[in-house]
């Protein structure tokens, strides 16, 4: 009978400890990718080559995820545009294309993809497999016309600030099949030439349905049973 007593005391020891494996695995892991405007003039960052007014960061993620790509999306404000176009007579003037930043860490150019919409709405970095990486910082420059507040549709200057006052759109995809967007804002009126989003993206692990604990309670029930019956016997 004490036989008996100490084998069903250790099934309900592995029991509980099976369901708390099972409650470990529903625990999400999150993912936090920042984005930033900051200065005067997007183009005119890019015609000086210091190419940093954009920056995108990523924070934080489950270990072994990367981003695979970044979107910033125009579209909240009907005169924005990205503006590669180089020549002189083109709208909004002569145009800058993407440049990597030097104070970018983690990232080689070669890593990039760009790739503007047709509209010139949204701009979209695809990434090499692996290459952006937790702690890992992305600077550029790319020209934009007509960001935030303007006079009868023209824009002399996109200060960071104004992809805040236009509300910016963001997101971003990650290796692990989860995307996440925000917004941008203004940073703080101290700092008046800056605009910052932050994604944050829940990685949730699925959780067994209860008939799947259940399952398992049950396969160790008949485990049970099974020996009690040999030892019978």
């Amino acid at each position: 009978m004490r036989s008996n007593s100490t084998f069903l005391k250790k099934l309900s020891i592995a029991a509980g400890a099976a369901l708390m494996a099972v409650s470990a695995t529903g625990a999400a892991q999150a993912a936090t990718v920042s984005f930033s405007a900051d200065g005067l003039d997007s183009g005119l960052n890019v015609l000086l080559t210091r190419n940093n007014f954009f920056g995108v960061s990523f924070d934080a993620a489950p270990v072994g995820t990367f981003i695979n790509s970044v979107v910033f999306d125009l579209s909240p404000d009907a005169n924005a545009a990205f503006d590669i176009t180089p020549a002189f007579m083109s709208t909004g003037g002569i145009g800058f294309d993407f440049g990597f930043g030097n104070t970018s860490s983690g990232l080689s150019a070669g890593d990039i993809t760009r790739t503007v919409s047709a509209n010139n709405k949204q701009l979209t970095l695809t990434f090499a497999s692996g290459a952006f990486a937790v702690g890992d910082l992305l600077r550029f420059g790319i020209d934009t016309d007509g960001v935030g507040p303007s006079v009868s549709g023209s824009d002399l200057f996109d200060t960071g600030a104004d992809f805040g006052r236009a509300a910016v759109n963001v997101s971003a995809n990650l290796s692990n099949g989860t995307s996440g967007s925000s917004t941008f804002s203004i940073a703080s009126i101290l700092v008046p030439s800056r605009s910052t989003a932050t994604v944050n993206i829940t990685d949730p692990v699925p959780v067994p349905e209860p008939a799947s604990v259940l399952g398992l309670l049950a396969v160790g029930a008949l485990g049970a049973t099974s020996k009690l019956k040999r030892k019978k016997n």
